[in-house]
């Protein structure tokens, strides 16, 4: 049981920090673009590159313990489906290229973040 309650517990703190800092980077930056959601899914995709390197190759992080913080906290951070539905939105707005370049920037930058935590994540 207290493994549930501690992935409990880790996925409210990814989801409240996801809705502080996506809401601070839109409110200061974002405007009309879904910046905010960008944002959290890069630096998710960063963390999770790190973490996952530190669990599996650098050994300094238990299984257990990655699989409950990468599946638990970064699970609830990241906001794939909200960037998801956002594209949609864009795409029904006639925002063809917004939306593209919305989507593969968040999905080219997510691969470039994750590769970053790695390497991060080896140099320690």
């Amino acid at each position: 049981m207290s493994k549930i309650a501690c992935m409990m517990g880790a996925g409210a703190l990814g989801a409240l920090c996801r809705y502080g800092l996506g809401g601070w980077v839109q409110e200061r930056f974002g405007g009309t673009f879904p910046l905010g959601t960008m944002a959290v899914n890069v630096i998710g995709c960063l963390i999770f590159g790190f973490l996952w390197t530190l669990a599996n190759e650098r050994y300094l992080l238990s299984g257990p313990l990655a699989f409950m913080v990468l599946t638990g906290f970064v699970g609830s951070f990241t906001t794939f489906s909200t960037m998801t539905f956002e594209g949609f939105r864009l795409l029904s707005s006639s925002a063809v290229g917004v939306a593209l370049f919305y989507l593969f920037g968040s999905q080219l930058l997510g691969i470039g973040a994750a590769w970053g935590g790695v390497v991060l994540a080896r140099l320690l």
